[in-house]
């Protein structure tokens, strides 16, 4: 098995003073290919800082790592001490080897553009493609995410799906750069208990059906 992630004694706070504000305080896990591991707690609890943390967009809401390590298996097989990473290395590693649904894809979706060009968009930007060959690989990772009527949802704008489709199309984003790991930031929020378990159903089949797991 091949070691994704190793999380040791990590910390993370927040304000002018974060060592003096620390919301996580020593969590240790690790991953490898083909696991999932699930990071359970009451709200409030530091899940989502947690998941965050991963790829240091914690920075962007005030958060700083203020101890431990993350140590992140990258597609090139070197391994990056993710917490003193310069920003520029961590724009190669979001997406690429680690990509990220959201807990809510109604504010995290455009309003004004159509899901296919949000998801051609991110193909563009994370493989280069462009014109038919970007329109090919969105019509191939909305099948993949078990969208029906995959091609006419191309032309959809996210306030014409409901939450479980936005779900999906989420999802559909973060596989674009064929991440080695994916992180779902409580991915069920706001769904339906039916809808809930569709998702996280189609969570482990993608998980099965991936080659590079």
């Amino acid at each position: 098995m091949t070691r994704l992630l190793s999380v040791k004694d990590l910390r993370v706070g927040f304000g002018r003073d974060p060592k003096a504000n620390e919301v996580v305080k020593g969590v240790s896990f690790d991953l490898d290919a083909g696991e999932t591991v699930a990071i359970v707690g009451e709200s409030g609890s530091g899940k989502s800082v947690t998941a965050l943390s991963i790829n240091r967009l914690v920075d962007f809401g005030g958060g700083r790592i203020t101890g431990g390590s993350i140590a992140l298996t990258r597609s090139d097989g070197s391994v990056l001490d993710v917490g003193p990473a310069e920003e520029r290395v961590l724009r190669s590693v979001r997406g690429h080897d680690v990509g990220m649904i959201f807990q809510e894809p109604m504010t995290s979706l455009n309003p004004v553009h159509t899901v296919g060009a949000q998801i051609e968009e991110a193909f563009r930007l994370s493989k280069g493609l462009t014109g038919s060959q970007a329109r090919a690989a969105t019509l191939d990772v909305l099948q993949r995410v078990r969208i029906p009527d995959a091609q006419s949802r191309l032309g959809y704008y996210p306030h014409q799906l409901s939450g479980g489709m936005r779900q999906r199309i989420m999802i559909a984003m973060a596989l674009a750069a064929s991440p080695r790991l994916l992180i779902a930031d409580e991915p069920t929020t706001a769904l339906d208990v039916t809808v809930q378990a569709q998702i996280m159903a189609l969570l482990a089949k993608l998980r099965a059906e991936t080659a590079w797991r």
